[in-house]
């Protein structure tokens, strides 16, 4: 706790102190801690305290590792930050987005295209199950375009409709395209729009011109 790694805040040393005591007592402690770096800024450690006993079971030495994990902590908290944005970029502009998997036989949501729909998280969504949610005149139109994103690669941007589970019809934007892997198309990703409001618009001015 002595060391210029910790001195830099009492804290931090009481905090190492307390794990040191723990491990002197037997027990195998894991901790992780930031410290200054020179001119680098700040550094994030992960390690262990790990007791070494004798033949009598007696605590002899303790053992201390540390490795510097600052490069993937970083690369989270980027990761937290780009997920908030997108979350709020979705709410803000009431698009969500979607992923198909041929090799699992799996779709997934982003949260707005549950909102969309007005479904629970507890919906688990199929390519099948996400057609039947279309409006009845509208599915052979979204099922051809899918079928055509997923085995020839051939995008599609859609205005269409959907049926909510109140009855409730809304317009949408449905954008695809293929995702590739090493060449191969592996499924198709997109992005999913509620245009309602701007679909009433137009209509109320196509009818104010007319």
């Amino acid at each position: 706790s002595e060391t210029p790694w910790w001195t830099y805040d009492e804290t931090v040393q009481n905090d190492i102190r307390e794990r040191v005591a723990r491990a002197v007592d037997g027990e195998y402690v894991e901790f992780e801690a930031e410290h200054p770096a020179g001119d680098s800024g700040w550094m994030t450690v992960s390690g262990s305290f790990r007791p070494v006993t004798d033949d009598d079971g007696a605590v002899v030495s303790v053992i201390v590792s540390a490795r510097d994990i600052t490069e993937r902590k970083e690369r989270e908290r980027e990761l937290e930050r780009n997920q908030a944005f997108l979350k709020q970029t979705q709410e803000v502009a009431d698009v969500g987005g979607w992923e198909v998997d041929m090799r699992s036989d799996t779709l997934r949501w982003t949260e707005e295209v549950y909102h969309i729909h007005d479904l629970g998280p507890d919906f688990e969504p199929t390519v099948e199950r996400a057609i039947d949610l279309y409006h009845p005149d509208d599915r052979e139109m979204i099922e051809d375009a899918v079928e055509r994103v997923m085995t020839v690669g051939e995008p599609y941007d859609l205005k269409t409709r959907i049926v909510r589970p109140d009855g409730k019809v809304r317009w949408v934007r449905a954008h695809g395209t293929p995702w590739y892997d090493d060449g191969e198309i592996v499924g198709a990703r997109g992005t999913f729009q509620d245009i309602t409001e701007r679909k009433e618009r137009e209509e109320d001015l196509e009818q104010s011109n007319k």
